[in-house]
Order: structure tokens, then sequence, then C-alpha cells
């Protein structure tokens, strides 16, 4: 670790005042915030179940960092955003979207501000753009709060890509729909889909990840598969269908970027290919990868985001990441510990910014704060690698 990356750790430790844990309590006057973040109250809450997948995947799906904007669900299934929003401007602290405590899951758009969540009830909600029909209700319009999609009460898993938008159901079969530009969408002609379309007819899917015009997607004999195309072509030509990655079948989890793919094994390695402009590969060169190539030698790994940069948990609770670790910095080519704490339970990331969850429920964000998604009252253009702890007050 040179002298730079060393001053880039310290800079990463928490304040000591910023250990309490999130503060949630109720009060009716958000219903007239940015629009787009979909704050409408009026959604009855029941007990989020538990997801039997999420110790074999390392995520959760409770903390999404998006196109200049976050959202985070707290331990009672209320869920918060903050950042960009439409015609008002930035929301610049968390507000609760919607009045229901039954939230499970979030997945936040990587280039527009286009939002999907999973509710306990089994149903999709989604809100934000709808140009290419991401929202999946049929219609382009968008929408200013959550709009359930369809009549279906049997969705298990939600993810946002750029103008797609791709979920799974509890009987293992997987639907895409949105702009099925280099498909994306996976099925279907090469136009906007506006309605969920199933992609093959396959019904053993365990997980899903979309950003920007690709999709990943994992089976439950392990193999991994995908399709569509990244923002820096790394393939022959694109995959209109999921296609397999290798043959191994040990895969554990995906997440995928713009411009990059990264895949945990059940032996906790971990391996990423596309490209390595950005030094997500961690190869020592600035050549590009079609197939997975391992991080490192760790076998420790326990949880991956990828985005403008990518943040892998490990097994101890420590957290790392590499590539522009704050949007503007240098570029770190190998993996950095962020501060020395070992209590980190959920990451995820963006293009410009950070988030990240302890085991004690504190929330804290850092990078690009240029539309305030880093949740602490302010918008400063630039970029700062001071953590900053979010606190999610209705």
């Amino acid at each position: 670790m040179n002298l730079g990356e060393r001053r880039l750790l310290l800079s990463w430790l928490p304040p000591s005042s910023r250990n309490k844990a999130p503060r949630v309590r109720a009060e009716g006057k958000l219903r007239t915030t940015v629009a787009l973040l979909g704050m409408v109250a009026g959604c009855s809450s029941s007990t989020p179940p538990s997801d039997p997948l999420a110790d074999i995947q390392g995520r959760t799906g409770r903390l999404a960092a998006g196109a200049y904007y976050s959202c985070a669900l707290t331990e009672d299934g209320a869920l918060f955003c903050w950042g960009l929003g439409q015609g008002a401007g930035s929301i610049r602290k968390p507000v609760q979207v919607t009045d229901a405590r039954d939230w499970v899951a979030v997945s936040a758009g990587q280039q527009t501000v286009h939002t999907c969540a999973l509710r306990a009830t089994g149903t999709i909600w989604c809100w934000g753009e709808n140009e290419a029909g991401q929202i999946g209700d049929g219609t382009t319009t968008r929408r200013a709060s959550p709009t359930q999609i369809g009549l279906d009460s049997d969705w298990a898993e939600v993810t946002v890509g750029n103008l797609h938008t791709c979920a799974r159901k509890t009987n293992g079969t997987l639907f895409c729909w949105g702009r099925n530009f280099r498909g994306a969408v996976g099925e279907g002609p090469p136009t906007d889909q506006r309605t969920p379309i199933r992609v093959g007819v396959d019904a053993d899917w365990v997980e899903v990840s979309a950003r920007w015009y690709q999709t990943c997607a994992r089976k439950a004999n392990g193999t991994l598969w995908c399709w569509g195309a990244p923002r820096v072509d790394t393939i022959a030509e694109d995959r209109l269908a999921p296609v397999q990655v290798g043959t191994d079948t040990d895969w554990a989890q995906v997440s995928t970027s713009s411009e990059h793919v990264c895949a945990r094994k059940t032996n906790g390695t971990l391996f990423c290919w596309g490209s390595n402009r950005f030094a997500a590969l961690v190869t020592g060169s600035a050549n590009s990868e079609a197939l997975p190539k391992q991080v490192g030698t760790e076998a420790d790994w326990r949880e991956i985001a990828n985005g403008g940069r990518t943040c892998a948990r490990k097994r101890q609770g420590t957290l790392w990441c590499w590539g522009y670790l704050d949007f503007r910095s240098e570029l770190v080519r190998t993996p950095t510990r962020i501060g020395v704490d070992s209590d980190w339970s959920e990451v995820d990331t963006s293009g410009g910014h950070t988030c990240a969850r302890k085991t004690n429920g504190t929330l804290f964000c850092w990078g690009d704060n240029s539309a305030g998604q880093l949740g602490n009252g302010k918008v400063r253009a630039g970029s700062t690698t001071e953590m900053v702890q979010v606190e999610l007050i209705p």
C-alpha cells in the first residue's frame, strides 16, 4: 500500500459520535416533497418475511445507491430515499416513501431516477422516470409515487438497470421489461417492453442483477448467465438471450455495473471481468477481459457491489473498495480497506457515491454529493472521502 492509499484509508474512519443507531419516529409532514422519490402515503403494513437466500447471496437488498440518489430500509420495514428529485430539485435528507412498514428490498436506477421496491406481500412497486416503460405498468408516464406492477403477489426479487428492470418470482421464473437495447431485456424484439416479459422458459433462477444495458443472473445449479451489453464493449456481439458465463457451477452471487461484472463463488473467491478502465479487474493492466479473472487470492469475500468502483465485504465484516473510491480521487488499483471497522453488514455503490450499513444499523455514505445523495442536508460540488452518517428520521 502506497502513502496515498494509507492516507485514504485513514480518511474513511467515521467519527465516534456517529455510533448511535438510526432513529425512526412517525410524523405526517412528508407528502408534499419531491414527487419522483415517491413520497405519497397510503399503504398498509405487515411483517417482512425472512429471505431464505440472504445467507447464500450475502445481500439483503435493503440498501441502494442510485444515480445521484440513495434509498434504504429500516429494521421495521420503512423505506427512505434522498438525493436527486424532479421539479423541486433535490431532497437533501432522507424522506420516508409512503407510510408503509412492510418494504423488504429496494433497487435504484443507475442512470435515471427510477426505483423499484418489493413488499412483504410479494408485490412490486416502481416509480420515477418511465420513458422506456421501465416502470412496467404498460405506459411511459412518469410515476411520482410507488405504482404496483400488475396484480401478482409472488415476486421474490427486483433489480433496476439503466432503462430496464428485471424481477424474479418465487417459482424461479424471471421477467424483465423496459428498453430492450442490445438485448438488455433478454427476450422479445429490440423495442421497449412496457410490461414484464418472461425471459426464456427456465424456472430455476435464484438471483438477478441489472445495470446499464446488461443483466446477469444465477441459476439454482450454480451456473451464471448474462445478456445485453455493457457501456464499454468487451463482448464480440450483443447477447439477445441469456448466455452462460464459462462452465463453472459454483457461483454464489453476482453484481453487474455499466462496464464490468463481478461474481463470488461458494468458496469465497472473487472474480471480475469486462472493462478494466477503472481498475475493476485488479489485473495490473488496462486490458479488458471477456471471461472471469480472480481478484487476488483471498477466499473470504462475502458480498460484492459494483458501480463506478467495486466494493466488497469480507466474512469478518471488513469493507474493501477499489477503482475511483470517491468519484474523483486517484485510481486505486487493488482492494483497499475502508477504515479499521469490522462490523459492516451491507454495501451498495453507484457511479459517484457509496453507502454502507453496520451491524448496529448505523448508515454511512460518501463520495459525490452534488445532488444531496449523501443525505447530510447539504449539496456540495465535487466529492468527499469523509463518511457521512445518514439518519432515517420521518
